[in-house]
């Protein structure tokens, strides 16, 4: 995952997504870069591969088992 392999990215990504000084239309680019994990996190929970979760705790969850920062 990207996420995991670039910790220090992922983490000023998250810093700055909730920053003020961001305005929507970037917001909304950053989101849309990482949709596709979304529906495949929501396919695998209708496939039954994984329990439904809503994404932010399973974010939290594989961050905190990996050990990366976020």
């Amino acid at each position: 995952m990207w996420g995991l392999a670039h910790p220090e990215e992922r983490a000023f990504l998250n810093l700055f997504y909730h920053s003020p000084n961001i305005c929507e239309e970037v917001k909304e680019q950053a989101y849309a870069d990482f949709v596709w994990m979304g529906e495949l996190y929501a396919g695998a929970a209708k496939a039954g591969i994984v329990v439904d979760l809503p994404l932010p705790l399973v974010s939290a969850i594989v961050l905190r088992v990996t050990g990366a920062r976020g």
